[in-house]
């Protein structure tokens, strides 16, 4: 008895899972997973600049209805960066952007934290497609314009590599 309970203290933690929760300020049930994909540049930017993106899909539930988003951080240190693009294969994946206000996904607060006080964080209509799509990726890239009209490109892969079927599966599509 004691072996099975010394075994079971040892199990590992999943790397990255999926979580359901209550966003308080408006009673919205929202699916998450537990920490966010990320991607890092893929140009140098400098020993001043952040080099990494992250990006995650969430569902709201409002008594019933079920909204699909997704959430993107890029860093902005400087200001005036654009509403980011992940590419799939190379191409855009189809989203809405709502902008950087949790409100427009109907939600207090946006179900990830800013990864840092000088990201921009943007969010973006999805439909069940689009996430099918995003869950058959092996590689993801999002770009995001400047305002001084660089275009810098973060890649990266979901850890682990089932995670967003994972997060699909549990959403029961």
């Amino acid at each position: 008895m004691l072996l099975l309970a010394a075994l079971a203290g040892c199990a590992s933690v999943p790397e990255n899972a999926v979580s359901e929760r209550l966003d308080e300020r408006t009673g919205t049930t929202v699916t998450t997973m537990q920490k966010p994909i990320e991607l890092v540049s893929t140009e140098p930017r400098g020993s001043n600049s952040d080099p990494f993106a992250y990006l995650a899909p969430f569902e709201t539930n409002r008594m019933g209805r079920r909204e699909l988003f997704l959430w993107i951080a890029v860093p902005d240190e400087r200001g005036g960066a654009s509403a980011p693009v992940l590419l799939v294969g190379g191409a855009p994946l189809p989203a809405r952007p709502l902008g950087q206000d949790a409100r427009a996904a109907g939600l207090g607060a946006f179900p990830y934290a800013s990864p840092a006080p000088w990201s921009a964080v943007h969010a973006f209509a999805i439909d069940a497609p689009a996430l099918a799509t995003l869950a058959a990726a092996s590689a993801l890239d999002v770009t995001v314009r400047y305002a001084d009209g660089r275009v810098i490109r973060f890649s990266g892969a979901p850890q682990p590599a089932d995670i967003v079927q994972q997060f699909q599966r549990s959403l029961g599509l």
